[in-house]
This record gives C-alpha cells, sequence and structure tokens, in this order.
C-alpha cells in the first residue's frame, strides 16, 4: 500500500503511532514528519494541536509585533476553518497582557470549534467578559484557570458574567482564579476537585464543599477572613498549599484544628528567620500528615542556605516522626534550582538525608505547578 500523493509506503497504523509518539516532545521532528505522507501527517497533526499554548512576551501585539501576530491571527484562522484539526485540542492556555477586542472575538471562533476542549487557562493584565469569549461554545471542561494579573481589580459584569458561565461547566475538577468577591455556592462545578485562589476567592468557593481534597491558597495581601466559614470544607482536604508571609497569611496555629484529615502540606513562605522555627513547630499537630515541604518566597531566595540550618530541620523532623505516626517524608529547599539541581534536602523515617530534585518533590507532594508552553504554529 502507497500513499496516493507521495508514492510512499503507508506502515501499520500502530508502527505510526509509536514513531509519533517517540517524536512527540521534539516539535521540530513533529513539524518534519508532517511532510513525509499523509499518514503521517495526520497522526503528527494530532499531537501538535493537543495541547495549544500562546504566550505574549510583553510586546505590543497591536503596532510592536507583527510576527507574532501573524502567528496567533495564523492559529485562530486555522482551528476555525479546519475543524478537525481544531477537534485534536484538548489543552487551551493564553498568558499575556491586554488585546483589543477583534482579538477576543476571534478566540471566540477558534474555541467555538474546539468541541473537544478539556482545559483552559487564561491569565492577563486584561481579560474579556467571559459572555463574549464563550459565545457559541459547547465544550464540558475538565480545568479552569482565570485570572487578572492584577489581583485587586476585580470589575462586577466581568465577575457575573464569569460565575454563570461556570453555571455551565458541571465536569470541572481543577479550578484557578482570582475573580471571586461574591459566594459560589456548591451547585457551581459540582464536582471540584482542586481549587487554587486567593483568600477572597477560598472565602467565596470553599465554604460547604465535601469535593475539594486538594486546596493551594495564596495569599497575596493582608485579608481578615473568619476561619468557622470554611471549616468544614477544610476538614476534606488532604493537599495544601500555603504562600505567603504571616500576616496576611494566617499562622499556622490557626488552620491546624481543622485539618485532621490533612496528608500533604507545602508551605512557600515569606516568615522572617526570627519567626519561622515557631511556625513550623504546629506541624507536629497534624496528626495524619504523610509529606511536608518548604520552600522560601522570592522574597528569600537569594538567602536560601541560611533560613533553616541542617541542625534546626533535624530537630524539627525528629519531632515530628515521633508525634506522627503517618509521618513519611520531609523535604527543605536547600538552593536555588538554577544554582544545583538537587535542590531540596530530603528526610525520611530511617533517618536518611538525601539531595533531590525539585521535580522529584512535586511529584511526591502532587501539587501540580501547571506551566505555560509556548506555542509555534507549523507553517
Amino acid at each position: 500500500m502507497t500513499d496516493s500523493d507521495t508514492s510512499t509506503p503507508i506502515l501499520p497504523r500502530d508502527i505510526l503511532y509509536l514513531i509519533i509518539e517517540h517524536a512527540a516532545k521534539d516539535v521540530a521532528t513533529l513539524f518534519k514528519l508532517c511532510l513525509v505522507c499523509r499518514a503521517l501527517l495526520h497522526q503528527a497533526q494530532r499531537v501538535l494541536y493537543t495541547d495549544i499554548s500562546l504566550v505574549d512576551t510583553g510586546h505590543d501585539l497591536d503596532g510592536g509585533a507583527p510576527g507574532k501576530k501573524i502567528t496567533m491571527f495564523r492559529f485562530f484562522d486555522t482551528v476555525t476553518t479546519h475543524s478537525t484539526l481544531a477537534q485534536y485540542v484538548r489543552s487551551f492556555s493564553y498568558h499575556g497582557r491586554e488585546l483589543w477586542f477583534g482579538w477576543w472575538q476571534r478566540m471566540n471562533w477558534a474555541l467555538q470549534s474546539m468541541i473537544h476542549l478539556r482545559s483552559f487557562a487564561l491569565e492577563g493584565s486584561q481579560v474579556p467578559v467571559a459572555t463574549v469569549l464563550f459565545k457559541g461554545c459547547t465544550f464540558q471542561l475538565r480545568e479552569f484557570t482565570w485570572k487578572h494579573l492584577h489581583l485587586q481589580i476585580r470589575p462586577p459584569p466581568e465577575e457575573q458574567s464569569l460565575r454563570d458561565f461556570l453555571s455551565t461547566q458541571n465536569e470541572i475538577r481543577f479550578l484557578s482564579t482570582s475573580f471571586m468577591s461574591t459566594r459560589v455556592l456548591p451547585i457551581v462545578c459540582p464536582s471540584l476537585n482542586t481549587l487554587v485562589g486567593d483568600t477572597h476567592t477560598i472565602m467565596k468557593v470553599l465554604p460547604d464543599r465535601e469535593t475539594v481534597t486538594k486546596l493551594i491558597w495564596v495569599a497575596q495581601w493582608e485579608s481578615v477572613f473568619d476561619i468557622n466559614v470554611i471549616s468544614s470544607a477544610l476538614s476534606h482536604v488532604r493537599t495544601l498549599s500555603l504562600e505567603g508571609h504571616v500576616p496576611p497569611r494566617a499562622s499556622l496555629a490557626t488552620y491546624v484544628p481543622y485539618l485532621g484529615g490533612l496528608q500533604r502540606l507545602q508551605l512557600i513562605d515569606n516568615v522572617p528567620p526570627t519567626t519561622l522555627g515557631e511556625e513550623l513547630e504546629h506541624i507536629a499537630s497534624l496528626p495524619r500528615l504523610r509529606i511536608f515541604t518548604w520552600s522560601p518566597s522570592q522574597l528569600y531566595q537569594s538567602e536560601y542556605r541560611d533560613l533553616i540550618p541542617n541542625e534546626q530541620q533535624r530537630a524539627l523532623v525528629t519531632r515530628w516522626f515521633q508525634a506522627i505516626s503517618s509521618f513519611q517524608t520531609a523535604y527543605f529547599a536547600r538552593c536555588s534550582p538554577k544554582e544545583d539541581p538537587n535542590c531540596y534536602l530530603r528526610w525520611t523515617r530511617d533517618g536518611a538525608e538525601a539531595h533531590v530534585t525539585f521535580d522529584e518533590m512535586i511529584r511526591d507532594v502532587d501539587i501540580d505547578l501547571r506551566p505555560l508552553k509556548p506555542f509555534t504554529h507549523p507553517s
């Protein structure tokens, strides 16, 4: 058998699949495979269009970056006019600066064609009205990220349209947003499993939810809140990441009484070295904790090695192992990943110490940071 266009022998479908999967992480190779024969073209396109990320690096898209403008227009037009390619897309994200209305309209036309889309992320200094961006879309998402880079700005019309859109998405498991300032009842996103947000968002989305087992809480400015509003929901959380300094992040002493089922805890701290040890003492009161990870925030990145000396770490983890029968592993950042890939010091119950990579720590803690990747159109 041959491809009628190229006279190239057609391999069995299973072999074609293995070839494409082998090259799946090499975009340049996938582009070349598109030129070999029609069979490989279809298989390569399937992989190329599965995960699309558009990243604005800061140029003026409407005036100062014609190459970027052409690339984005070309992608939107391609998936709008070629429904087969649009139906390959499972994940779409845009991260950048403000775009004028025509861009959002073109993005909407493209999204309407992505009927199998399962993950959507938009992060920028300007976000559109959700009813405009998602008009006519029929997909049911599993993951949804919607963030304004200036978190203190919460325009009511945009928020209401976002809430209306979320009410149509019953299959969302992952929600990351910075827009919620009014209550979102559990009937919206009833299957929600992972929630990422600031204090305002968490206090409006988390109450009375029994399905959220993973919570990533980013305290970016001081905010007074009543822990009792979410106390019941916190009892169901199994993985918790807390970021920020004390205050605005409340001390661990505030959360601990309601985290009886917590198994994984990650702290990304701005806590001053003089009070850090006292803060970490509260971990011994988490009865089912299995894994703990500590990292400094950007504020202290230049001082990694001096924040928690090894002997202090040893004393802390020894107490945790004695107090918590389920406790298995602790990770402490020891330096920047750029300085040494093995940037975490791991402590285990048997007393062993080991230097491990950031990726090893993340796999163990089970917190997905979802990095954005740039998209290049196969032109």
